[in-house]
């Protein structure tokens, strides 16, 4: 008697009670890595890879960056000689800041899948450099200042790398 669940293991000499799979199987299986190996070359795995470390380091960068300004309130208002009147803007740029750094984790677990997430990224990387730009120019803050932003100019460059490399991969469904 055949218990539901559990097949019953051939009796025939070819073997096919060592397979794995049901031999329909087998078929759809090679075909899916056919069809991947000719939609992805070399180049773009490499493009992809290239894409992959650049947003997962810049997430990791800047969670590591920002985490300890959480606690630097005050400090950072000793030291500007004056206090941060409005906590609540220090603590949403930090809280929106610190969103963006999951996000650049987000797309670097699958760049091709979340390309179209990498133009928002450059954008929040150099609105940020050209507003302290803009700043420096109208001489509201200091160069010591606007040196501070030179790590978020790289980024914003090695993202819109990123994106460009990644012109007409696309990461497609997953089937499901």
């Amino acid at each position: 008697m055949r218990q539901s669940g559990i097949r019953e293991q051939s009796r025939q000499g070819d073997g096919s009670h060592l397979r794995s799979r049901p031999r329909e199987r087998i078929g759809t299986t090679a075909r899916f890595t056919r069809e991947w190996s000719v939609r992805w070359s070399f180049t773009e795995v490499r493009d992809v890879k290239f894409a992959k470390i650049v947003f997962l380091a810049g997430g990791v960068w800047g969670i590591v960056l920002v985490t300890p300004l959480y606690f630097l309130f005050d400090a950072i208002g000793r030291q500007r000689g004056s206090p941060i009147t409005y906590p609540q803007f220090f603590y949403g740029f930090l809280a929106v800041t610190m969103a963006w750094q999951f996000a650049f984790l987000v797309i670097g677990s699958d760049p091709a899948r979340f390309r179209l997430m990498m133009i928002p990224s450059v954008a929040e990387k150099l609105i940020y450099v050209v507003s302290m730009g803009v700043l420096y120019i109208e001489g509201r803050i200091a160069v010591a200042d606007l040196v501070i932003v030179a790590p978020d100019l790289v980024w914003g460059v090695l993202f819109m790398i990123a994106f460009a490399k990644n012109v007409g991969i696309d990461g497609g469904s997953t089937g499901r």
